[in-house]
């Protein structure tokens, strides 16, 4: 970072464990589409393709999230994505997301 913001300037982190966690006790069917379910994520032209379910619970977790580059024209998965991308933006306020506000001279 350059320099401080004069407003905002703050990153939030949700990591993989806790919104696994957080899934299996609010959501788990959500939990469940969002493991089992293949996605296709693109980038460009479709020149790059990654089929994937979105979360991979397995190990220490892992998630292929982008809402913008997921292929949605399937109803079931633009509904998922919406839903994730709901439940993501209600998480932002809770506990599980960590905070953190950049000072000059930060770097992630």
């Amino acid at each position: 970072m350059k320099r401080q913001a004069s407003t905002g300037g703050k990153n939030l982190f949700y990591p993989i464990s806790r919104i696994i966690d957080d899934l299996e006790r609010q959501n788990p069917s959500l939990l469940n589409d969002l493991s089992e379910t293949e996605v296709t994520i693109s980038k460009g032209n479709h020149d790059v393709v990654h089929k994937t379910p979105i979360i991979i619970t397995e190990g220490s977790g892992k998630i292929f999230w982008n809402f913008y580059r997921t292929d949605k024209s399937d109803s079931f998965i633009h509904d998922m994505c919406q839903h994730f991308f709901s439940y993501l933006y209600d998480q932002e306020e809770k506990s599980s997301v960590i905070e953190v506000k950049c000072e000059t001279n930060d770097a992630f």
